[in-house]
Parts: structure tokens; C-alpha cells; sequence
């Protein structure tokens, strides 16, 4: 018979399994988990390309929105000669928190100790970059750096998105985080996006098995803002699943230079904090003056329990159909929109992204404006971090034509709305 040879499988016998080479395998640390390569390219483009869209609407539309918005006034009163050049359009961007970033920038954290409710590696940055000049350029520098970061925020998602559901719904999710209707404050100069962009690459590198990386983005992330801590966990969790440490053998795959490294990641955010109250204890004389200055931001620990009844209290005591009324809806729905998404994503994430939320959902709203008749006022910001839901909206997004058009259409002429409201000084932080 003419064919090839029968080869004789090897057999294992119990001395071969317990050869010197088999039993240092079996103390050898864990190989990092095998992740196909993501068209990175392509995803970088994606990102681009809606970063570059929205970035020129955005001008445009505070361009259009300052002239549009102020003709009710005498332009030469107001020393424009009839003209609105654009630094005056420009310097409608300088509202609320803009203006305590850039004191901070310009002067420090001194002598106004409420100043350290702001975490310093914005304004270091807007310092660094603006070359100590005047209020005008250090806007401009602020705003920049805050659209940068947006820019790095629409790339860590498209990268992450395309890391859990294929990069085809990449694109899907940067267009939910950028219709999102608050999504302008990643255009404004606020820390929002600086911080998201962070976040979203700690967890993504986490995801990843590269853990240096996320460790990094984790420690720059907590510099940024305090909401870093809700970092913690989910670095925790993934890092314990990936080594082996939730299963009943736990103990078997304790290895010392494994512990080292867990210690490096979950320490990153507590490193980065403690090292600002270092600062803030010889500038001040108290590590945590950042955490007692918030009764003059007036924030309130309030149980989780009493906050549905605070939340429809506070809707049902304003006049019918009045702007206070509204304003509290405007505020809490998002919260309720939130707080559904993470139930839904529970089932169908990996736990890493249901503690990140459930992280984001409880400094959102443990700390309510108890004693402000909009107890929630800042929540629809605060939840820009919760990228999770942005990544479960894209995938729903992809799979319903009817969904994608609704929240592209419906979210940028919400967005709109708000940020003219922003842009006139509307209280909307």
C-alpha cells in the first residue's frame, strides 16, 4: 500500500508529567491573555474624522450662536464697533468651572483653599502651555487641551468597542458618546474629556493584559480628577480574573511578582491622590482640605436609598411646566437613562465595565446639592465617564437603523440646545 507512514502518538506516562520541565510549568507565571491585533489604523481614521466633524460644527455653531444670540444689544456699547471678531466669540466659552481652572493656572491654589476641589493636572497643563500669557491665549490653550482629549477619548472608545464587539461597531459608539446632549462639555475647556480619555485607556489596556499601561493612564486619570477612584475596582477585578485568582484554586497562583503588579495597578489611583495631598499638606497644612472644602460646593452625603424620593421631590415642588421644573428633569433623566443601561450591560459585559459604572453612577450622585433646588445639578456631566453605556448604545445602534437615527438626530438637537445655553451663560455646569 502506498500512502504515508502512521505515526505513533506519543503517550504520556506519569513519569513524562512529572518531568523537571512539566513541573516548572506548572510555576510558571501565567502567559498574558492572546488578543487578535485591532485594525488600529482604521479605527484611528474612524475617530478622526468624527472628532474633525464635530470640532468645525462647534465653531461654526459658537460662532453663529454668540452673533445670533446677542443682537438685542447695541454692539457699539459694548466697544465691538458693530463687529463680533472672534475672541469675543471665543471668550463665551469662559463659563462656570472654566474660570476656576484658569485662576489656578494663572495664581495657584492659594490663597483660596476651595480652589483644591479642582485636581491640578488641567491647569498645570494650561499653565505649561500658555507661556504665562494673558487670559485670552489661556482659554484658547485650555480649550485645546480639552479637545485633544477628546480627540483621545473618541480613539480609546472606537479601540475598545472594537476589542469587545468587532471593530465594525466602533464607529457606532463614538457617534453615541458624541450625540450624547451634554457631550459639549468635551469641547469645552473642562477636564471632562481629558479624564474620559484616560479612563477609557486604563481599562482598555487592562482589558488587554498590558498592565504598566493601564497602571499609567490610571495614575494620570486620578491626577486629572477625583473621579479616578472609581477606577479602582474594576482594575482590581480584572486583574484577580485574568491571573486565575476567582477560581477555588486561587492560592495556587499567588506568585510574588504577581502580587507586586496588582499592587502597582490598583495602587496607581490612591498613589496619585495621596501624592496631591502631599502637595496640598505643605502648601495648606492639611492632606485633605480637598475633601472638607466641599461644604462650601455645598455637597451632601446623602444614603442611595433616600435618592429616587429627593429626585421626584424635587421635580414635584417646582411650578408646573416652569424653567426650575425642567431644569430637574433635564437632570435627572439622564441619571435614570444610566442607571437602565447598567442593568442592561450587566447581563451582557464583563463585570470589569458593571463595577466601572456602578463606580461612576455612585460619585455621580452620593454627594447630592441637598440645600439647591436641583439637588442633581452637574449629574448629566458627571456621567460622560460612564463610557460602558456608549459602548452598549453603539452595539444597539449597529443592529436598529431606527435607534442610530434617533440618537444621532435626537441627541445633536439636544446638544445644541444645551450648549447655546452653555454659551450664554446659562447655569448649566
Amino acid at each position: 500500500m502506498i500512502g504515508p507512514t502512521p505515526v505513533k502518538e506519543p503517550s504520556l506516562s506519569p513519569a513524562a508529567t512529572t518531568s523537571p520541565d512539566a513541573e516548572g510549568a506548572l510555576h510558571a507565571p501565567p502567559a498574558p491573555p492572546v488578543h487578535p491585533p485591532l485594525p488600529w489604523r482604521a479605527i484611528v481614521l474612524q475617530a478622526s474624522g468624527m472628532w474633525l466633524a464635530t470640532r468645525l460644527v462647534f465653531i461654526i455653531f459658537t460662532y453663529v450662536a454668540v452673533v445670533f444670540n446677542t443682537q438685542g444689544f447695541d454692539p457699539a456699547a459694548m466697544g465691538l464697533g458693530g463687529s463680533f471678531p472672534p475672541d469675543v466669540a471665543l471668550n463665551h466659552w469662559n463659563r462656570w468651572d472654566t474660570g476656576w481652572y484658569i485662576n489656578i493656572a494663572t495664581t495657584g491654589y492659594e490663597p483660596d483653599a476651595v480652589r483644591t476641589a479642582f485636581f491640578p493636572l488641567y491647569p498645570l497643563l494650561i499653565s505649561t502651555f500658555s507661556l504665562a500669557g494673558d487670559h485670552t491665549l489661556q482659554l484658547l490653550v485650555a480649550l485645546l487641551i480639552s479637545n485633544l482629549g477628546t480627540l483621545a477619548a473618541f480613539i480609546a472608545l472606537g479601540l475598545i468597542t472594537a476589542h469587545e464587539s468587532g471593530p465594525a461597531t466602533s464607529p457606532f459608539a463614538i457617534c453615541a458618546l458624541a450625540a450624547y446632549p451634554f457631550a459639549f462639555f468635551l469641547a469645552a475647556a473642562y477636564p471632562d474629556s481629558l479624564f474620559l480619555g484616560l479612563a477609557i485607556f486604563s481599562i482598555f489596556f487592562a482589558r488587554r493584559g498590558l498592565w504598566y499601561w493601564a497602571a499609567t493612564c490610571a495614575f494620570v486619570a486620578a491626577l486629572t480628577r477625583p473621579t479616578g477612584i472609581i477606577l479602582v475596582l474594576p482594575l482590581l477585578w480584572e486583574f484577580a480574573h485574568q491571573h486565575g485568582w476567582l477560581t477555588r484554586r486561587w492560592s495556587e497562583k499567588l506568585r510574588l511578582d504577581i502580587i507586586a503588579k496588582c499592587i502597582l495597578v490598583v495602587g496607581a489611583v490612591p498613589a496619585a491622590v495621596g501624592l496631591y495631598a502631599l502637595y496640598l499638606w505643605d502648601l495648606f497644612g492639611n492632606p485633605l482640605v480637598f475633601l472638607n472644602v466641599q461644604a462650601f460646593w455645598r455637597h451632601t452625603f446623602v444614603p442611595p436609598w433616600e435618592l429616587p424620593a429627593m429626585a421626584i421631590y424635587a421635580i414635584m415642588k417646582e411650578p408646573a411646566w416652569s424653567f426650575n421644573q425642567l431644569r430637574v428633569i433635564v437632570d435627572v433623566l439622564p441619571i435614570v437613562v444610566f442607571v437602565l443601561l447598567t442593568i442592561a450591560l450587566a447581563r451582557r459585559m464583563p463585570v470589569t465595565y458593571t463595577l466601572y459604572m456602578v463606580g461612576a453612577l455612585y460619585v455621580t450622585l452620593a454627594s447630592p446639592l441637598v440645600t439647591y433646588f436641583d439637588p442633581f445639578a452637574s449629574a448629566p456631566r458627571y456621567l460622560l465617564v460612564a463610557f460602558p453605556a456608549f459602548l452598549l448604545v453603539g452595539q444597539w445602534m449597529m443592529r436598529h437603523q431606527w435607534l442610530n437615527i434617533a440618537v444621532t438626530s435626537g441627541g445633536f438637537m439636544l446638544q445644541a440646545i444645551f450648549a447655546g445655553f452653555f454659551l450664554m451663560g446659562g447655569w448649566i455646569v
